[in-house]
């Protein structure tokens, strides 16, 4: 049963973009409100698992870590639907999974935590991977696109950036709130940030996006409930199976499926093109992802401390 949802969690955690792009795709007014919509949803999982415990503990010392968890969700979530707009699917995913790096790096310094060659090599794959998507061709030869097609564009690119710098800030923040209150207050932390997330959200969106109510609800209210849904599932499923399948096992799974599962998409769903050398780069990006989770013990070399 832990290694079927396992399969379930790389799914829920991969859907998530195509439907934010889905939605991209039959229209780009409401983004605001589409967002507070996910949120929302979102929150409602993790007050649901509040109702199941039976109880809601929360004291003001978790206050400053919801709101900020707030922000940086907020801003996620809002540069991944710009995101996807201006850019592939594929290839934003895999930015935004190189994300892991912040907290990685912040857990060698802040806690003192082992460093493991794998990830070492992951990171240099890494790099790799970044230089090599962002290849394109000059020329168009048989099965190369060409280079005004793949290229990055700088608005895209901005907004990958911020998307990525700020999923590995709600990371970090979620591990700096977990060390402060020894694993306390997991679900209540995480449902008032997401709901003053969903409030802040709404209300820039009533401000500037009025006319576009309509047009959330009517194409936009489906995929938001379905990604917020997805949203909350992965996070509830990883505290589940992380209980039953070790680390080592289940984040290698979850980053190289759910990265091969949103190139697939992209290429079925989307027709999404890219250049020797982008198909190259996504593959090592996602043994990169691989190797930055797989820390077994035989892997490690040390800490920072």
């Amino acid at each position: 049963m832990a290694y079927f949802l396992m399969i379930v969690c790389v799914i829920t955690c991969t859907i998530q973009s195509p439907l934010k792009k889905l939605y991209q795709n039959q229209s780009k007014k409401g983004t605001f409100l589409f967002t507070a919509l996910i949120q929302l949803v979102a929150a409602c999982f993790f007050g649901g698992a509040c109702l199941v415990s039976g109880s809601f503990a929360y004291e003001w010392g978790v206050l400053p870590y919801s709101l900020l968890f707030a922000v940086a969700t907020s801003t996620c979530c809002i540069t991944s639907v710009l995101a996807l707009r201006y850019g592939s699917l594929a290839l934003t995913s895999l930015i935004s999974s190189y994300s892991l790096m912040l907290p990685t790096m912040y857990g060698f310094f802040r806690f003192q935590e082992s460093v493991y060659v794998t990830q070492l090599i992951g990171i240099a794959l890494l790099l790799v991977s970044l230089y090599l998507t962002n290849m394109t061709k000059k020329s168009s030869k048989e099965g190369d696109v060409p280079a005004e097609k793949s290229h990055f564009s700088m608005k895209w690119l901005v907004l990958v950036i911020v998307m990525a710098l700020t999923n590995g800030m709600c990371a970090i923040v979620q591990k700096e709130e977990q060390y402060r209150f020894a694993g306390a207050y997991k679900n209540e932390f995480m449902m008032v940030a997401l709901l003053v997330s969903f409030g802040v959200l709404t209300v820039v969106g009533l401000i500037l996006e009025r006319r576009d109510i309509g047009v959330v609800i009517k194409k936009g209210a489906i995929p938001a409930v379905l990604t917020g849904a997805a949203n909350g599932a992965t996070n509830l499923l990883v505290m589940v199976v992380t209980a039953t399948i070790a680390a080592s096992i289940f984040f290698p799974v979850i980053s190289g499926g759910g990265m091969v599962l949103a190139y697939i998409l992209s290429v079925t769903l989307f027709k999404e093109k890219f250049t020797t050398g982008q198909k190259i780069g996504i593959l090592l990006g996602v043994v990169s992802l691989v190797f930055l989770n797989l820390n077994l013990e035989c892997f490690k070399i040390g800490s920072f401390a």
